[in-house]
């Protein structure tokens, strides 16, 4: 194992990570392509890519954004079997949700789900260590305080070789820190001078970024290069090491909670595989077929032509038509030796398939326009909820699976909160008593602690994780008031 012949396994995870690199090619082309589509023609570079007039995968991937992580994640903290810790569970409870606030793990939500439906979703979480702070792609955080980072396919590695994610061997990223810590923590003899440390884009080569900016030494502000971190699950170890300089290497023993940092978003799943499927790609065809459908009616319309055409002997007269104005009235000798001629113009026919092909898309996706309220589909405000309601299945799906993701990560937030020796967690929210706003203050500490850390349950307020519009509000008030209160107001 690792531990016995580090160098030895060490020399079988570069070259395991090598093909399982190379095995991943489809999967970022795919990503990249996706991301590309998302982000239209008029993005960075792409203004000089082929025009998108219809982007249902922007469509898509908005809708089902602004439906499941568009606000801002709450959890609920329990003891079930516990019910005299219920105090103590409401403090774990503010003081969790204020430092998943401060971890910007709401944002770090929608950033994944977005990226799990083009590609491939992934989240790092750890704590951060040091002396004076700790740097992970070149942003800093207070040593001893939890963060979460999204991690793209394109510094992201895994074992292909395994069958699911439980029967991985390695999992783990790159990422950026400065040159000095490089040198420091793995004092490598290869990083004495200020030489570019690079990201070994020869053999683990990315895809590229959607805007085209491309890997500058000089354009960075700091003094910055690439290191590899791996997670070994079944030997609960992490391996580190600067990208350019393997022989550099440094282990040490994962001390952090079960399942390792990271944690990956699997939205649709292939059984025997290791990687999901991105859901956005069972529209990907369709909406390539109308835009290129879309870009064929454009150049057949700037073809199209109006022309006067007239005989030999009817010069004058349409000359006099040409010069006429709207609604005058003149005279010409051979009204018929004067016609107008229209030649090419967009075929009615490919026009219908961009109308096929959208209302595919649509229903593949789950019915977008009734999802996105962009249309009535009805003629009544009733049958469009309901039809509103049915197309929702797929969103509660996607919903489901990433409230699931979430919560674990914020198991892996809960369990350093709960394991730091020393921090003193104290946050005031205001509560009604008798109807009067008075501030309590929750506090959570180590010597406060009840019980033991797996007695408690955290599940995430699925509502709390979808922004409602004052409308929204309104009119779940107006169905309690009509479906509940007056049906059962003379009951009551």
């Amino acid at each position: 194992m690792f531990k016995k012949s580090a160098d030895e396994h060490m020399q079988r995870l570069q070259v395991a990570m090598e093909k399982s690199w190379n095995s991943m090619d489809r999967f970022r082309v795919h990503a990249k392509k996706m991301r590309d589509e998302m982000a239209g023609d008029m993005y960075g570079e792409r203004g000089s890519a082929r025009h998108i007039y219809i982007n249902k995968i922007r469509q898509a991937s908005d809708i089902y954004s602004r439906l499941i992580t568009s606000g801002e994640v709450r959890v609920a903290v329990s003891s079930p079997d516990y019910p005299e810790r219920r105090p103590f569970a409401e403090a774990f409870t503010v003081n969790l949700n204020r430092r998943l606030r401060e971890c910007r793990l709401s944002k770090v939500g929608e950033e994944v789900f977005l990226a799990a439906l083009t590609g491939l979703g992934v989240v790092k979480t750890g704590i951060a260590e040091g002396d004076e702070e700790y740097e992970i792609d070149g942003e800093f955080y207070d040593v001893g305080d939890p963060f979460s980072e999204l991690i793209t396919i394109d510094n992201f590695i895994i074992d292909m070789q395994a069958e699911s994610l439980d029967k991985v061997d390695y999992i783990g990223d790159r990422f950026r820190w400065s040159k000095q810590r490089i040198r420091e923590y793995f004092k490598s003899d290869k990083h004495k001078d200020m030489g570019e440390i690079r990201r070994d884009e020869g053999k683990f080569k990315p895809e590229g970024r959607t805007s085209g900016v491309g890997e500058d030494e000089k354009a960075h502000l700091y003094e910055e290069g690439w290191v590899w971190e791996i997670y070994l699950p079944k030997e609960g170890i992490v391996v580190t090491w600067p990208a350019d300089d393997p022989e550099a290497y440094m282990w040490r023993e994962w001390d952090g909670p079960e399942g390792g940092p990271y944690e990956v978003l699997g939205l649709s799943w292939i059984p025997g595989e290791v990687l999901p499927v991105a859901p956005l790609t069972t529209i990907y065809h369709l909406h390539d077929l109308i835009n290129k459908t879309m870009r064929k009616l454009s150049r057949q319309t700037g073809r199209q032509k109006v022309v006067t055409a007239y005989e030999g002997d009817a010069q004058d007269d349409a000359r006099a038509i040409i010069d006429a104005d709207d609604g005058e009235a003149i005279r010409v000798n051979n009204i018929d030796g004067v016609s107008q001629h229209n030649f090419g113009g967009p075929d009615p026919q490919i026009h219908n398939m961009v109308i096929y092909g959208s209302e595919q898309a649509d229903l593949l996706a789950g019915n977008l326009a009734a999802l996105g309220g962009l249309a009535p589909q009805s003629e009544t405000f009733k049958q469009d909820a309901m039809l509103q309601e049915q197309a929702s299945a797929i969103v509660e799906t996607l919903r489901d699976k990433t409230v699931a993701f979430m919560e674990r990560i914020i198991y892996r937030h809960a369990w350093y909160m709960w394991t730091d020796p020393i921090r003193d967690m104290r946050t005031t929210e205001t509560r009604k008593f008798n109807g009067v706003e008075v501030p309590v203050e929750y506090s959570f500490s180590p010597e406060e602690k009840e019980g033991d850390f797996l007695e408690y349950n955290f599940r995430i307020d699925v509502h709390s994780m979808r922004k409602e519009t004052p409308a929204e509000k309104g009119q779940k008030r107006i169905g309690l008031l009509q479906q509940v209160i007056m049906p059962t107001d003379e009951i009551l």
